[in-house]
């Protein structure tokens, strides 16, 4: 599975979750400035992430331009696994 397909279906997973949105997402799908993606749900993004990906995200990554879709949370992704 390609890593932004595997992206997209956790950040779906997560939202179905928490917040009740049963959502199929493009890859430039606003998350943050369409109101999809909130702080809790970012917190709870952010923790499966690290788990379904083994990489470990600080305060610092934690803002709305590596969250504005998933693109941006697959480059994160990317870019935390290379080191």
């Amino acid at each position: 599975m390609e890593l932004q397909e595997h992206i997209s279906q956790v950040v779906s997973r997560v939202l179905l979750e928490s917040t009740g949105q049963d959502l199929t997402l493009t890859p430039d799908q606003p998350l943050i400035q369409s109101g999809i993606l909130d702080s809790l749900s970012m917190v709870q993004l952010v923790i499966a992430l690290q788990a379904e990906f083994g990489v470990q995200l600080d305060m610092m990554d934690l803002n709305e331009e590596n969250f504005a879709d998933v693109q941006s949370i697959c480059a994160l992704v990317q870019s935390r696994q290379a080191g």
